[in-house]
């Protein structure tokens, strides 16, 4: 009866403890909010050059004492710009009607005729690859069905 009532009171508090920490709530604001105060008239703090720390056993002018060499920087460089004429456009492609696709048709070739299709779904079944093309075109929906890559059957309406 101990045990019993001991798991009980065990599983109430892990309950318990995880929705704390879900809650969108309070309890969840107890470790998310960081509270930052910034007055608008303290001055800014310049910030210190990161000094130069030379390896060991190698000789820098950083390390004897010597200045480092200034940069310089190179003009901004003008660029032309060449306005390239529109790129074709794309291929049309044609919408599979009833009859048109042959079963054992090839992947590359239904893809050749009509694109890349608006949905495509693949699975394996019993050691075949099977993929589902749909096209659709206005109201109209064609539905190619592949197995190891040649169609298997169709469906149009």
């Amino acid at each position: 009866m101990k045990d019993g009532l001991l798991l009980v009171v065990l599983c109430v508090m892990a309950i318990a403890g995880i929705g704390w920490f879900l809650l969108p709530g309070p309890a969840h604001a107890l470790f998310t909010k960081t509270v930052v105060s910034v007055s608008p008239h303290d001055p800014p703090k310049p910030e210190k050059p990161p000094k130069a720390v030379a390896k060991k056993g190698r000789w820098s002018a950083a390390s004897h004492g010597a200045a480092a060499p200034a940069l310089e920087f190179a003009p901004p460089i003008a660029a032309a710009l060449t306005l390239l004429p529109p790129a074709a456009p794309a291929p049309s492609f044609g919408f599979p009607a009833a009859g048109d696709i042959q079963v054992g048709t090839d992947r590359s070739r239904i893809l050749a005729r009509y694109g890349t299709p608006s949905l495509a779904a693949s699975t394996a079944d019993g050691g075949h690859f099977i993929e589902t093309y749909v096209y659709k075109h206005n109201r109209e929906e064609a539905l190619i069905r592949l197995k190891d890559g040649l169609v298997s059957g169709t469906h149009v309406h």
